[in-house]
């Protein structure tokens, strides 16, 4: 091999490497770049993924309370109306015990009477037939 058979040998080496080189920090450069480009989507599509879950969650939270919050408040109303019917119940019985101690006094004060009547009519005869 000639000098300069072997100067261009080393020559061509050299290109060859340079080309490579630079073809490799280029690919290299690329699947860097579309990493960063998918790292970004990755990071953007979790953030919004997780913003829809917060936002369930709340709506979820929300639901709930509603729920729950008229729920108590039936269960309210209805402890309420039971209050109340035995409320009811127990001044409607104290108002008819009323009545009928009433009525039984009058009826008391009627036979009273009437046997007083009785009495005295009774004296009044005997008194009669004795004169």
């Amino acid at each position: 091999i000639t000098r300069k058979a072997a100067l261009q040998l080393v020559s061509a080496i050299r290109i060859q490497s340079f080309y490579r080189g630079s073809f490799a920090r280029e690919a290299v450069l690329k699947l860097v770049s579309a990493i960063q480009i998918q790292s970004c989507y990755r990071g953007y599509s979790v953030r919004r993924q997780v913003e829809l879950l917060h936002l369930s969650a709340t709506s979820i939270q929300s639901l709930w309370r509603t729920y729950s919050a008229q729920m108590n408040y039936q269960f309210d109303v209805v402890d309420i109306i039971i209050i109340q019917s035995v409320f009811r119940r127990k001044h409607a019985y104290r108002a008819l015990r009323q009545r009928q101690h009433e009525l039984e006094d009058k009826c008391a004060t009627m036979i009273q009477s009437q046997w007083r009547s009785y009495d005295c009519t009774l004296n009044y005869l005997h008194t009669m037939a004795d004169v």
